[in-house]
């Protein structure tokens, strides 16, 4: 299975095992809190919660239609975590209600678009196998998240919930990190942003311009050929000069070619086993 449908997987589960988790005991501990809310606030509070998590889906198409499906997602993760530390400022109503309305939301947003970043990640003769196995993992593990949390609640209360809820939510802005950078390497950009050309040394600094990076180590660059004749080959043997060159530890830089770029030789994927080209 291929990377990114695990993580687009991952990201969906986690969604919806963190709601779960929350979800569970949260009457209770809005019953058994100091104030001792009755159980009719409870279920104002609960209904609230029901109302984010579906009421959004108007706009949630929308969203990721104009933005992405990933920005949207990663939405989902900051507004959990912020959901996290309202329901750990305190035990009172509006702590639970503008919590698991916040829960609601992101929730929301992050099955929503896990969903559709992974439709993107596989062949449509691979549909049935990759949702079949996306929906195990998602309600097989949310199941023993929703049966977990009642025991974390009697066992060590209200704040400890939270708190796990917390570990996973951190574990899902890994994972959509995780998810980012390698599409980011896929497209032959490097991980982080910030990774800027200057920042480069050796081999990948003096391709920088072209786009490549460490993850590209199989290209070959050449200099380009005069017109009517053939491009030397990648496999050539190496000339005295270069041989000189690697005998004596030089790095040599490769030739320039007209407007100072390197141009890429495409390899033949059958030669180069591993089925991928680089341009």
């Amino acid at each position: 299975m291929k990377c990114d449908v695990m993580l687009a997987i991952a990201v969906a589960t986690l969604a919806h095992t963190t709601m779960l988790l929350l979800m569970g005991p949260v009457t209770l501990a809005i019953q058994e809190c100091e104030m001792e809310y009755s159980f009719t606030t409870a279920a104002y509070v609960l209904m609230a919660h029901f109302l984010m998590m579906f009421s959004p889906t108007f706009v949630t198409g929308g969203l990721m239609t104009r933005f992405g499906p990933f920005k949207v997602s990663v939405a989902g993760g900051v507004i959990f975590a912020g959901a996290m530390v309202i329901m750990l400022w305190g035990q009172v109503l509006w702590n639970f209600t503008a919590g698991m309305m916040l829960v609601g939301l992101a929730w929301n947003f992050l099955f929503s678009s896990a969903t559709v970043l992974l439709t993107s990640c596989y062949e449509p003769c691979d549909a049935i196998r990759v949702q079949g196995i996306n929906d195990v993992f998602i309600f097989g593990l949310a199941g023993c998240g929703s049966f977990s949390s009642g025991f974390i609640y009697a066992e060590y209360g209200w704040s400890y919930v939270v708190k796990v809820a917390g570990v996973l939510v951190i574990i899902q802005l890994v994972t959509l990190y995780i998810l980012w950078s390698y599409r980011r390497v896929r497209k032959g950009k490097p991980c982080l942003p910030c990774y800027k050309a200057a920042e480069i040394s050796g081999r990948e600094r003096r391709y920088s311009h072209l786009g490549v990076d460490g993850f590209t180590s199989g290209a070959s660059f050449t200099e380009p050929s005069p017109a009517g004749e053939a491009p030397p080959s990648p496999f050539a043997a190496p000339s005295p000069d270069d041989a000189q060159g690697a005998a004596g530890g030089q790095d040599r830089e490769p030739p320039v070619g007209a407007g100072g770029l390197y141009q890429p030789v495409v390899l033949d994927d059958a030669a180069d086993g591993d089925g991928a080209s680089f341009s």
